[in-house]
């Protein structure tokens, strides 16, 4: 037997039916969409068919409801909120929550299925909100799906452990890509700048942004380790530069409270490539160095990483020479009390950087000399400075300031004079010297320590560009990295998140100008006509920070250099230049801020320290005295600042950073940008933990959600002419095409929405997903004809044993199934399928195939089970199988509905039974009854109805008959009813005769029954007698109701009209004898009414009457015929059926009942009103066409082939064991019943 579940294997059998017609399939993305199998159509969203319970239990509005955690949930709308009532919303992790009705229209709203539909570019997403991506982004997410794209911009979501996603492998696979569309990576953004250095002549770019700890160094590595692999190199230079990256994370990055791995400045890295494509060199440009780490870490932070790995692990030697202890005894790297860090192994990293250091070519002496200045820090951060006087200090610990001192190459005491004084130069006369306080030798040690780091830090990127210059005479094409911190608001925000926003300011800017730039010069290169899309331009925000002479760090370089410059004056300038700015606010807090509203949101600025900070300088005692140093290093780093003029000494940091950010700009300007934005999911750095609040603001302030609404405004799929026709003329397998037009004309897509330009294809996300369905349909109809050619050109009988053929006839019939399901008829297909039934019908038995064969043939039922049981104990699922366990469910869902059927004996229902029982070649006695039934008169039908209601209780039912029935009668022989046949009814000559004195008898007997405004003097019908009243009374009654009824209607004037009027109606309802009465005296004043007010309130008292009391049996017809041929609406028809057949109500209606009488009558109408099924009936699978092929595709409701008898359960039936079921016994006996006559048996109704 094979491996896939022994015998069982064939269980499904060469030619099963699907159970749908629509079929559940993934695209080469992985999502899912649906495909029907004989219309050809493809959607996204999932077919009624292949609704589970689950999913229909999904159905209705939903709306994204902001939640405090996840930002956003998925909440149906369970109640709408009205009148000012508050909506109801049921969360999805089942919660209910109110919120008002005009709050609950400012939610985005979304369908349920949209929610499975998870894309790899936010482009293709069908609603674009912030809720849905950051849905989407979460749920790729927790699949370890860390890359998302927005068209060629890329999502990267820090995972915070190791994937599998950067193998040589991997690699391979993007760079041998062919067509095919790859899933998201960072390897695509490298794959993307490669063509564009071989396919145009611009230089390319790649900016890598997001906060600390986004993942922004690993993205920045991957990017070069792909070019590096995909390239070669001149000289080893791709080794190079990937070893660069050791030493520049070692002297830049440390450990912070977000990421163990932080950069700590920002880079630009431009790799060169030749004419042959190949890597010639590398240059990097640093800038923003946070010095302020080397002397004060945070607390729970590192100071950088060299400082820790030298002490933790430099040689004996050098600890030695160097005077070194451990971290924990130096003053810089202790004072935040974290100098170890789990998962960083600080022997490992020094030693992988000196070897960095040496196979980049550092000279044995540089390195020394880097490390020897590095020691020489941690000692100066241990000189410690004591008070001696008024502004005057000393130092403490000599021991300190002597191994600085050494290891810098400069006399300790000339040290010890530069840290606790200082020169003053006054034009004219002498230098003065100027004590320094403690404090401010302590500010004069730091800024010292600070300056020696970043001037170390800066040789290190120089030695390293020296190492991978560009050895070429060619001018090499480059492709730039930029490595750069994201926009960034704390609790504290000072002068660095200045500087780290404006360049986020400008990067949005650039990015913003150049997305649309670079769409509209692609629409004008291919000839598309294209709608200019105005875009957010900051550039007011730009000016603000730093238009001349106001801009904001403008005015701070300026305070630093006026007499008596502060922190607070600085202030005051920009709050009284800008305080009408619309992005600046002032004041707030402790009085030391004020508020930039950036791109990305607002950030609250504490303007302490700013100009200490952006002053950035050192003194120039200090200055000479490292120029003069002994040590060659040291001089020579120190040298050119010896040589600048006092007034390059003085420029700002602030200064400093606008000027390479501008070189930066201006560099990224003649380049072509691609994107990756990084994205911290949590600030514990827990693997796979996606904060939702931590992601959205992210996305927020980097500008991605107004990145998804760029790309979709515009045709963010474009391909070339040659590349879109290879990929997409599969959709038509037997046409040929020479042009992209061609196939667009066949393709039928929008014109709307796709653009044919000189050499490319551009289309929507629409149409991209609608190619994609279709590509992927026929790419894998053409895999499953391929997959079949190769298994019917092997040769079964020659293979070495049962197990190979076992697992042969396997793969064949998933194989045929498969092109089953895709209604594939090709020759191969069919060939296949003979194939295979020849081999299943081989395995089975001969008593079985008897059994199976009488089954079939007798249309027994007990047969059939016997032998499909047999079948089921061996396992067989052959063709003949499959048609005797057809024919069984046939009948079982015949004999089900049949039962079913004598509930209500409806006419559809059981010509469905009959029907379908014919098809089948099946017959019982339930199935003869019908057909005897429904070859009946409709009136003998309709009596046969009626009597099964009677007697299972139906009472609406049998209302509705009633009405059937005399819906017949009346339309034959309705002038048998009118009033002046009905004997109830005086005779015109009797009743006028019964006035005693009159003139006008002729107009009594004329008029009879037409309205009046006069008293009558007798009754208008015969009164029966009644043992509590005489005649005498009774008729002095009916003439005292007809007395009130004239009121009621205002015919008669009356003070109490409205209680007369009810008491009519209490009166029909207490004295039977007098309802004919009642009934025809309104009739009369309702006949020939001139006024049609009157006739209102006539037809509110007949209502009342109606809904309290029925008229005699004798008078019902009458009455009915009459309403039918005069009254307002059929809710007074309904009414009096109601009140025929259930009776007198055991208590007349209220009077506010009678005031309301319409609502009244429409309720007693509704009550026996038939509810009308909201789905198809029952039976529905009966009405289909029913044969015994099973070699074709069928199509069926989603139910199995075969269930056992029972299983289906049946609904709108009543249960059958309250169902009496008519005698059945001989078909003689049968037709004698029906030779019968059939009396109703309901209240009221006719003897016909």
């Amino acid at each position: 037997m094979g491996d896939g579940g022994g015998a069982n294997w064939w269980q499904l059998g060469a030619d099963a039916e699907p159970s749908c017609e629509w079929q559940e399939l993934k695209t080469d993305e992985g999502l899912t969409y649906f495909y029907n199998i004989r219309t050809n159509e493809t959607q996204w969203d999932r077919p009624p068919e292949l609704m589970t319970a689950e999913h229909q239990a999904q159905s209705g509005d939903w709306v994204w409801l902001p939640d405090n955690v996840e930002c956003f949930i998925p909440a149906r709308v369970e109640t709408r909120g009205y009148g000012g009532s508050k909506a109801s919303l049921r969360t999805s992790d089942g919660r209910v929550v109110d919120v008002a009705e005009n709050k609950l229209a400012t939610y985005a709203t979304l369908q349920w299925s949209s929610l499975q539909r998870i894309v790899p570019d936010l482009t293709l997403l069908d609603d674009m909100n912030p809720a849905m991506i950051l849905h989407n982004l979460k749920q790729r997410f927790e699949k370890d799906q860390i890359y998302t794209n927005i068209g060629t911009i890329l999502i990267s979501i820090n995972p915070y452990c190791r994937l599998p996603l950067y193998t040589p492998d991997v690699i391979d696979e993007y760079e041998n890509r062919g067509l095919k569309e790859m899933p998201p990576h960072v390897y695509n953004i490298a794959h993307n700048a490669l063509v564009g250095i071989k396919e145009t002549i611009d230089n390319q770019s790649v900016i890598v942004s997001g906060e600390s700890g986004a993942g922004k160094t690993e993205a920045t590595k991957q990017v070069l380790s792909y070019i590096a692999a995909v390239s070669g190199s001149v000289g080893n230079i791709e080794e190079k530069i990937l070893l660069a990256n050791p030493i520049l994370e070692t002297f830049g990055n440390a450990k912070t409270l977000r990421n163990n791995n932080s950069s700590r400045f920002g880079k630009y890295i431009q790799v060169y490539l030749n004419k042959a494509g190949e890597l010639c060199g590398s240059t990097t440009q640093n800038f923003l160095l946070e010095k302020v780490r080397v002397v004060q870490p945070a607390q729970g932070e590192r100071n950088f990483h060299i400082f820790y790995q030298l002490t933790e692990a430099c040689s004996a030697n050098d600890r030695a020479r160097f005077g070194l202890g451990r971290a924990a005894d130096y003053f810089y790297t202790m004072q935040s009390n974290c100098t170890t860090v789990p998962g960083i192994d600080d022997a490992t990293d020094y030693a992988d950087m000196l070897g960095a250091m040496d196979a980049i070519g550092f000279a044995p002496a540089e390195r020394d000399a880097l490390l020897q200045c590095t020691a020489a820090i941690l000692h100066l951060g241990n000189v410690v400075f004591q008070a001696t006087g008024d502004k005057q200090c000393s130092i403490v610990n000599p021991d300190s300031l002597e191994w600085g001192a050494r290891l810098l190459g400069v006399d300790a005491q000339a040290l010890s004079r530069c840290m606790t004084r200082r020169t003053l130069k006054i034009r004219g006369q002498g230098d003065t010297a100027v004590l320094l306080s403690e404090d401010q030798a302590f500010d004069s040690r730091d800024a010292l320590s600070k300056f020696i780091y970043a001037a170390m830090f800066d040789w290190i990127v120089g030695r390293i560009n020296q190492a991978m210059s560009v050895q070429s005479g060619d001018r090499p094409r480059s492709i730039g990295i930029l490595d750069i911190f994201g926009f960034e608001v704390f609790d504290l925000n000072s002068f660095e998140q200045l500087c780290i926003n404006f360049t986020n300011e400008r990067l949005q800017q650039f990015f913003n100008a150049n997305t649309f730039k670079l769409e509209e010069e692609l629409y004008t290169m291919e000839g598309i006509k294209f709608d200019h899309v105005a875009y957010i331009d900051n550039q007011p925000m730009v000016d603000l920070l730093t238009q001349k002479p106001l801009g904001i760090m403008n005015l701070l370089d300026e305070e630093v250099v006026v007499p008596q410059g502060s922190d607070a004056k600085f202030l005051g300038k920009i709050s009284e230049h800008h305080a009408s700015h619309p992005n600046f606010q002032k004041g707030g807090g402790n009085g030391q801020q004020f508020t930039i509203i950036h791109y990305a949101g607002k950030v609250v600025y504490d303007v302490a320290g700013f100009l200490e900070k952006n002053r950035d300088t050192l003194t120039p005692d200090a200055m000479a005295l490292l120029n003069g140093s002994s040590l060659k290093f040291v001089a020579d780093m120190f040298s050119q600042s010896e040589n600048m003029s006092a007034k390059d000494r003085k420029v700002t940091l602030g200064k400093q950073f606008r000027n390479q950010l501008d070189t930066l700009m201006s560099t990224l300007h003649t380049t072509t940008p691609h994107y990756i934005r990084c994205v911290k999911p949590n600030d514990d750095k827990r693997p796979k933990t996606f904060v939702s609040r931590n992601c959205y603001e992210q996305l927020l302030f980097s500008g991605v959600f107004e990145a998804v609404q760029i790309r979709k405004k515009g045709f963010p799929f474009r391909q070339k002419h040659a590349d879109f026709l290879n990929r997409y003329r599969v959709i038509f397998p037997d046409r040929s095409y020479a042009s992209c037009e061609a196939l667009l004309r066949d393709l039928n897509l929008p014109a709307a929405n796709v653009r044919l330009g000189r050499t490319m294809v551009l289309y929507r996300s629409d149409e991209f997903k609608k190619l994609e369905l279709q590509r992927s349909i026929t790419v894998r109809k053409v895999e499953i004809v391929d997959e079949l050619k190769q298994l019917i050109a092997q040769d079964p009988a020659k293979m070495p044993d049962d197990t190979a053929r076992e697992r042969y006839f396997e793969r064949l019939s998933k194989a045929v199934r498969t092109a089953s399901e895709f209604k594939l008829d090709a020759p191969v297909c069919l060939k296949a399928r003979e194939m295979l039934l020849a081999f299943i019908e081989s395995r089975m038995d001969d008593k079985t195939k008897a059994l199976l064969e009488h089954g079939l043939a007798s249309r027994d039922k007990c047969a059939l089970q016997n032998a499909i049981a047999e079948a089921d104990l061996h396992e067989y699922n052959t063709k003949l199988v499959r048609q005797c366990k057809k024919l069984l469910d046939r009948i079982v869902r015949i004999e089900s509905e049949a039962e079913a059927a004598l509930a209500l004996l409806e006419e559809k229902h059981m010509s469905a039974v009959v029907n379908s029982a014919k098809e089948a070649g099946y017959w019982n006695e339930t199935i003869d009854y019908y057909r005897q039934v429904l070859e009946q008169p409709p009136r003998e039908r309709l009596k046969i109805q009626m009597k099964q209601a009677v007697a299972t209780g139906n009472t609406a039912r049998a209302i509705r008959l009633t009405i059937q029935m005399k819906n017949s009668i009346f339309a034959d022989q309705a002038d048998m009813f009118s009033m002046s046949k009905c004997g109830i009814v005086k005779t015109p000559d009797d009743w006028a005769g019964e006035k005693m004195l009159s003139l006008n008898r002729d107009k009594l007997r004329t008029e009879m029954l037409f309205w009046v405004d006069s008293d009558i003097h007798a009754p208008l019908t015969v009164l029966p007698d009644t043992a509590s009243s005489t005649p005498k009374d009774t008729n002095k009654l009916a003439l005292l109701a007809f007395r009130s009824l004239q009121a009621f209607m205002g015919d008669r004037k009356s003070d109490k009209a409205f209680q007369e009027g009810y008491s009519v109606v209490t009166l029909g309802h207490s004295r039977p004898d007098l309802r004919d009465e009642i009934y025809v005296q309104t009739i009369k004043q309702l006949t020939r009414n001139p006024d049609p007010e009157s006739c209102r309130k006539g037809w509110q008292l007949l209502g009342g009457c109606l809904a309290s009391f029925p008229p005699s049996t004798s008078f019902e017809n009458f009455l009915e015929v009459w309403l039918r041929l005069n009254a307002q609406n059929k809710d007074y028809l309904g009414a009096l059926h109601s009140i025929c057949y259930n009776g007198a109500q055991p208590v007349a209606c209220t009077e506010a009942q009678l005031g309301n009488v319409t609502v009244l009558l429409r309720e007693r109408t509704e009550a026996y009103a038939e509810k009308l099924p909201t789905g198809p009936p029952s039976y529905d699978d009966l009405l289909q066409p029913f044969d015994l092929t099973v070699d074709e595709l069928e199509f069926k409701r989603k139910t199995p082939a075969y269930q056992k008898p029972g299983s289906r359960n049946v609904s709108r039936v009543a249960e059958t064991s309250t169902t009496p079921k008519p005698t059945l016994s001989t078909r003689a006996t049968q037709q004698a019943q029906f030779q019968q006559k059939v009396v109703f048996v309901v209240p009221h109704a006719l003897a016909l």
